[in-house]
């Protein structure tokens, strides 16, 4: 391989990995890292690696989770919790290895009998259900809203929370905004998400956000955060250090999770039932009534079969086709209608 074809090669790849959402990119750096530390720890190479190593280290993660000596120390990193890892968990441990394999120019060794026997155990062991955090409807998000405090951090986080409530978002999306982003509406404001994790190609969407002049008004908590923090370009909601003195760096989407959990908290909720995830699915179990394409042309996303399963679990009966089924006159007899004795 030429000099000339190596460069166009390294900024081929570049270009690639610069295309890759941030939080997929953090998520696959953390797995990686976990896993290199790992064979080091056993004296084993990470890439390539031989597939009963692999599997070993998918049976402990299953198990035990990650060990705390194999964890990286840069805070940057996604917070990586303690404890036996859930399916998902591990598959996605699973594919940032394969992918490392596959950016060294190796196969993927998720195909491999062995590992794909090992994640098929792990499948009926652990179930590939995923545990969905609650919704937050709209009267709980009223009440989210009264307990946040009217300081720097607590018109941030009422901003961010009904930003990413009313625009159906992710956390990654809430964390990314930026002041360029927002352009003034008759109605209220219109946002501009430029990617997402399912719009990788970049084509944009718009979210709208409606002025609604209440006390869970998007529009109006936007404008107080402008008014206050004074942001005229960058990231809009900002990292706050202990003292109160915001940053110019965009808050983390663990960060999000973290202050959803604690206004929960406060709010009298059990913070352990609440994330990020809780603002898009609520803002959909809030919707439920609406048709889906207008639900979808908020949420972004592609495939109506994945918002139904974000509608809250709660509302399994209103769904149920049971639902009004006629009741049945008590008649005396057996199945026949025929006299007992």
């Amino acid at each position: 391989m030429s000099t000339q074809l190596r460069a166009l090669d390294a900024r081929a790849q570049a270009s690639v990995d610069e295309a890759q959402p941030s939080t997929t990119a953090r998520a696959y750096a953390l797995e990686t890292a976990c896993y290199a530390a790992w064979c080091t720890r056993h004296g084993v190479p990470a890439v390539p690696s031989h597939p009963r190593v692999l599997r070993a280290y998918l049976r402990e993660l299953a198990d035990h989770g990650r060990a705390l000596e194999d964890l990286p120390q840069d805070r940057t990193q996604p917070r990586a919790p303690g404890g036996p890892l859930a399916y998902g968990s591990i598959a996605r441990a699973l594919g940032a290895i394969c992918r490392a394999h596959v950016k060294a120019g190796l196969a993927s060794p998720w195909k491999d009998p062995v590992v794909e026997e090992m994640m098929d155990t792990l499948a009926r062991e652990k179930g590939v259900r995923t545990r969905k955090k609650r919704a937050i409807e709209l009267d709980p998000l009223a009440v989210i809203v009264r307990v946040i405090p009217r300081d720097l951090r607590g018109l941030r986080d009422r901003s961010l929370i009904l930003t990413g409530w009313w625009g159906g978002a992710r956390r990654s999306e809430i964390s990314g905004a930026r002041i360029e982003h927002f352009e003034p509406d008759p109605e209220g404001l219109r946002w501009l998400i430029p990617d997402s994790k399912t719009d990788q190609r970049g084509v944009g969407q718009v979210k709208p956000l409606h002025h609604r002049g209440d006390i869970v008004c998007p529009v109006d908590a936007f404008r107080d955060w402008m008014l206050v923090s004074n942001v005229r370009e960058g990231f809009i909601f900002r990292t706050i250090d202990k003292h109160g003195n915001m940053g110019t760096s965009a808050i983390t989407p663990d960060s999000i999770a973290d202050r959803i959990k604690h206004y929960c908290g406060l709010a009298g909720m059990d913070p352990k039932f609440y994330a990020g995830h809780s603002l898009r699915r609520g803002y959909i179990t809030e919707h439920r009534d609406k048709p889906l394409p207008a639900i979808m042309a908020v949420t972004g996303h592609k495939s109506p079969s994945t918002v139904i399963g974000y509608i809250d679990e709660l509302n399994v009966f209103d769904r149920s086709a049971s639902k009004g089924t006629r009741m049945i006159a008590y008649v005396e007899g057996d199945a026949f209608g025929r006299k007992t004795p």
